[in-house]
């Protein structure tokens, strides 16, 4: 249900092709990379914890299906550069999140943040959140619901120095338990 969820949403950009980045534990990313190759997906780097692919937003899908050593599949929508959080909201909010979440949707927004302007990760989320929010009420007159559950749009937030990465978490929860 949650990857059906996802589809009646982001049915408009389901063939824009994207970085896909598949998270995964320490010492795992060699034998994710080969389970990413054997499903026929390019390999374009592999970090510590992570293995990036690239693909369109149903090839996320079929990777949340798919990945068995994987725990979650992001997908990237925007990457900019941020030094602090005014300029996190400012860039935040250029990008068109009416067309991604639903007049009456639902979002969270999560994060992995090491930028010296923050000391806790929640105010990033928090940013972001604010931002995503004010964008759809200024076109719409009227602003989603947020909160921490996963069951619709997960935006996530990978902000390091002054790189911030936009990602929507296609998994919400860590594949293992999705059975």
């Amino acid at each position: 249900q949650r990857i059906f969820g996802y589809i009646e949403i982001l049915m408009p950009f389901w063939t824009k092709k994207s970085r896909i980045v598949i998270t995964c534990a320490k010492g795992v990313p060699p034998f994710l990379k080969q389970e990413i190759l054997s499903l026929g997906f390019p390999v374009l780097s592999e970090g510590r914890a992570e293995v990036e692919t690239e693909g369109s937003l149903e090839d996320a899908m079929r990777l949340n299906l798919m990945i068995r050593t994987g725990q979650r599949i992001l997908f990237l929508l925007e990457s900019f550069s941020a030094r602090t959080p005014d300029e996190l909201y400012k860039k935040m909010s250029r990008i068109s999140w009416e067309e991604y979440i639903q007049e009456d949707g639902y979002f969270c927004v999560t994060s992995s943040v090491n930028n010296p302007t923050i000391r806790d990760s929640r105010f990033a989320n928090v940013k972001c959140k604010d931002a995503v929010v004010d964008r759809i009420k200024e076109r719409r007159g009227r602003r989603p619901d947020t909160g921490p559950e996963r069951d619709k749009v997960v935006v996530h937030l990978y902000w390091r120095g002054n790189l911030c990465q936009v990602f929507f978490d296609t998994s919400a929860e860590p594949l293992s338990k999705s059975g």
